[in-house]
């Protein structure tokens, strides 16, 4: 399995999936591993696991389509990152046993 990114916060794992333009069919794929990310790396076992997607292109339908989804979606903002979420987002949490 491969992670483009992990970022590990006391006992949360965020893994991010990046793209150069963000699509359906990504988002379907990277929903359908984060079940199974602990299966894979042994090392994030117990850690509740949250999904993150990121793109240089990611289409409105798109970024809603995520939140819907429960993952945060990061965004190119001049010469840094923006979190594209509405303020009331609540991330899905895939926690691993």
């Amino acid at each position: 399995m491969e992670l483009d990114l992990t970022v590990i916060n006391d006992g949360v794992l965020m893994v991010v999936e990046a793209k150069f333009t963000l699509k359906k069919d990504d988002l379907d794929d990277f929903i359908a591993k984060l079940p199974r990310v602990t299966q894979f790396f042994h090392e994030y076992r117990g850690m509740k696991v949250l999904g993150a997607v990121t793109g240089m292109v990611v289409h409105d339908d798109i970024a809603r389509l995520a939140h819907k989804k429960g993952l945060f979606v990061l965004v190119p903002s001049f010469e840094t990152v923006a979190i594209a979420n509405p303020k009331n987002f609540k991330p899905k949490v895939w926690e691993q046993v």
